[in-house]
């Protein structure tokens, strides 16, 4: 490392560059992490210069695919309980068919 400040390193003409590789890159699908390795800066700098341009930024990854757990189906039990149907009897329990 240079002791450089990211502001000072990234400043002028240079700056402009590096926006427009880190623009170009991420609408080619590429992370910003992906490109803070490539391109030697952190995360937030190439976060900073994307907005910076104009860029939209995607959502996390993983945040769009998560949803509620489902509710287990259930059926009513001999005693009248409601019972999740999916769960496999416990070791050493008989099953239902052996009673």
């Amino acid at each position: 490392m240079t002791g450089r400040s990211a502001s000072e390193h990234l400043s002028g003409r240079s700056r402009s560059e590096v926006a427009a590789d880190c623009a170009s890159r991420y609408d080619a699908g590429a992370t910003l992490r992906g490109i803070a390795l490539s391109v030697g800066i952190n995360v937030a700098t190439v976060r900073k210069l994307l907005l910076e341009s104009g860029v939209p930024l995607r959502p996390r990854a993983g945040t769009a695919r998560r949803v509620a757990p489902a509710i287990p189906p259930t059926a009513p039990s001999r005693d009248g309980l409601v019972v999740a149907a999916h769960l496999p009897a416990r070791a050493g329990t008989p099953s239902r068919d052996s009673r």
